[in-house]
């Protein structure tokens, strides 16, 4: 299980790479659909373009952010932030009474569970979305998706938002 975090919109967002000013330290990047072929991915996003991205509370990271959405989304759109943990979310699994070593259980029967809880993901499972705006995104909206998962925060562009370099 590992955990991923992509950018999703309706048309295409440059790739990025940006550093923190005066340090060697990566602020917010995008890159590339890492997990374009992975079904746990394409079961919730929707959109046509993915984009892996990195996700920071630093308020630098907040900024880079805001500035890159600002310049790169059309107007009156939207981009989706997801965070996803891939073979399956915790969230959705089961709490368990008794824990045994997995070397002791069957793979059949682990197949079995991981066929239910494929099968509820797939069928029962509605992911959290919480909404905000380019100038309203916050630490408290980066910390939604750094704190959960199978969650979605969708950040909206409304005309006639502009980056103030000196802001």
């Amino acid at each position: 299980m590992s955990l991923a975090y992509v950018i999703a919109c309706d048309y295409p967002l440059p790739e990025t790479e940006m550093e923190i000013e005066y340090k060697s330290e990566l602020g917010f990047s995008i890159y590339g659909d890492y997990y374009a072929c992975c079904h746990d991915v394409s079961d919730f996003v929707v959109k046509k373009f993915r984009y892996d991205f990195s996700i920071d509370t630093r308020k630098q990271y907040l900024e880079d952010l805001r500035k890159y959405l600002i310049t790169n989304m059309n107007n009156n759109t939207d981009v989706e932030l997801w965070s996803i943990m891939l073979g399956g979310d915790y969230t959705k699994q089961y709490e368990y009474t008794i824990r045994i070593p997995i070397k002791n259980v069957p793979l059949n029967e682990l197949d079995a569970v991981e066929d239910s809880i494929n099968y509820y993901t797939e069928h029962f499972f509605t992911p959290q979305l919480k909404y905000t705006s380019v100038m309203t995104l916050n630490e408290d909206d980066i910390g939604f998706i750094l704190n959960n998962t199978g969650v979605c925060l969708i950040i909206k562009k409304e005309l006639g938002c502009e980056y103030a370099k000196n802001a």
